[in-house]
């Protein structure tokens, strides 16, 4: 499996040689396959988003330059390419059940409406519960604060998480 992933990866860097070469195209694919590898979310794919052509007027009127933004851009995705190879011949391919699925959102997501429709002393017998809890009876004691707090608080507190823009970003 792990010479399989390395062989997309070297092609991948080949593609960076094609005379029609396309960044877009190129960085679609290229993070299609390092999720595929890597799972969701990492830093490699990040780095390949945030590769781009910089067309200010300076790099236009520029043609002296002795490498050009395309060649710029190739030589940083070689590079993440490269470092991915290396990282999957020294440490191997990552096991599927620990690839991030990334799809998580920010704890303020869950706080923010939790801050809008509780008062401070049930904030703090919810955190109490949630820090001095024994796992083993956690979840029960959250319910039976839940329910106290009656359905249509819930109700309210669970649509604003669900429709905050951090959810809704990973629909």
């Amino acid at each position: 499996m792990k010479n399989i992933e390395i062989k997309l990866l070297q092609q991948q860097i080949t593609k960076l040689e094609d005379k029609n070469f396309n960044l877009e195209a190129w960085k679609t694919g290229t993070i299609l396959l390092l999720e595929r590898i890597f799972g969701p979310g990492n830093l490699k794919i990040k780095k390949i988003e945030k590769i781009h052509y910089e067309l200010s007027s300076w790099s236009m009127r520029d043609n002296l330059a002795e490498s050009s933004e395309a060649d710029s851009c190739k030589k940083i995705g070689k590079a993440i390419l490269e470092a991915a190879i290396m990282e999957l011949v020294t440490l191997g391919t990552v096991d599927s059940s620990k690839k991030s699925t990334k799809e998580t959102v920010s704890f303020n997501s869950i706080l923010n409406p939790l801050e809008e429709e509780l008062k401070i002393s049930e904030l703090k017998e919810l955190r109490k519960i949630l820090s001095e809890t024994p796992d083993t009876s956690k979840q029960a004691k959250v319910i039976d604060l839940l329910n106290k707090w009656g359905h249509d608080r819930i109700s309210r507190i669970l649509s604003l998480i669900l429709t905050s823009e951090d959810v809704l970003e990973e629909i």
